[in-house]
């Protein structure tokens, strides 16, 4: 095999975005932005009705409530690491609830989960991003979270096998165009 796409110099897009993100971030003076890190959103706080959105409730890692009063955005991503039995993966798509993921363990939907407890309308639930490659853990090659394997390592000439140690697929061919192929095919897949 060998290389088929071109790569930049330099770090991955996406890491070289949420950096440069930060380092903005950080630049904001503590009185006009205070950055928490290691909290998860409990709930969003309202009153009225219609309800007004006035602040959040938090819990740090030692489990301790916090009440943080003010403007709220909520910009919330991914969902599919929620194994539990409010899972809005397997409330959404359900044929997907049982596929490993490459979301992190942050990605259980909480977001979500808050905006829709006060009646936030969703749209496009269903839509699920589907990463056809992680890497496996040889300790653990059934565990539900999997590293991303991103598509730099089938451009740099990686292939995807069958059980049997067939290429099934055009590694380069559109995301979809690829999971759809990797879901016709049988068993264990394997880059």
């Amino acid at each position: 095999s060998h290389a088929r796409t071109h790569r930049p110099k330099g770090p991955p897009p996406g890491a070289a975005i949420v950096s440069t993100l930060i380092k903005k971030l950080e630049a904001y003076p503590e009185d006009r932005l205070e950055i928490m890190k290691g909290m998860r959103m409990e709930s969003l706080i309202t009153s009225g009705s219609p309800q007004s959105v006035l602040g959040v409730t938090v819990v740090d890692e030692a489990g301790r409530k916090f009440s943080l009063h003010g403007p709220v955005i909520l910009a919330t991503g991914g969902y599919a690491n929620d194994h539990t039995s409010s899972s809005l993966l397997a409330q959404w798509v359900p044929h997907l609830k049982d596929m490993p993921t490459t979301n992190g363990p942050w990605a259980t939907g909480e977001g979500v989960k808050a905006g829709v407890a006060i009646g936030v309308a969703t749209v496009d639930m269903d839509k699920v991003q589907v990463h056809p490659t992680g890497f496996v853990h040889p300790d653990d090659p059934d565990h539900k979270t999997k590293f991303l394997c991103g598509e730099a390592l089938r451009g740099e000439g990686g292939l995807l096998l069958d059980a049997q140690g067939r290429r099934f697929v055009n590694e380069l061919d559109l995301r979809e165009n690829v999971v759809a192929r990797m879901d016709e095919v049988p068993g264990k897949k394997y880059i």
